[in-house]
């Protein structure tokens, strides 16, 4: 329990001052759960999963998001934020996703059309 408060004090500080939270409320929501701390019901594993996914889109697009918020004069928190979270949500159902779907598929057509090397033909290097 000591170590939510040690990460999550500082993230509700930085909340009340109007500050955007960023990375500190991602690791109390997303890691302390697997620290031991915590029992985590399998219906809420979902919903980390998707946090765990949503985490590099997020960090991909959320500097260029609040960028270009900034220039339109937005200055408010909530907006950034919502804004950042629609655009990471948009790049991972419309890259990511389909990136993972077409590179699955062409990993089991490789092994049906016998392209992968198995272990006796492939080469390894000895240093």
């Amino acid at each position: 329990m000591v170590g939510i408060a040690i990460l999550a004090v500082p993230s509700l500080l930085a909340l009340c001052m109007g500050h955007f939270i960023g990375a500190s409320i991602f690791i109390v929501i997303g890691i302390m759960p697997f620290c031991g701390e915590i029992r985590i019901a399998q219906k809420y594993q979902r919903i980390l999963n998707l946090l765990g996914d949503i985490s590099f889109p997020l960090y991909l697009f959320h500097i260029p998001v609040m960028a270009l918020l900034m220039i339109l004069g937005v200055r408010a928190t909530a907006p950034m934020a919502a804004a950042s979270f629609l655009v990471a949500t948009a790049a991972l159902y419309g890259i990511d996703y389909p990136a993972r779907a077409l590179f699955s598929r062409l990993i089991r057509f490789s092994a049906i059309a016998g392209m992968r090397p198995d272990a006796e033909t492939e080469r390894t290097i000895v240093l």
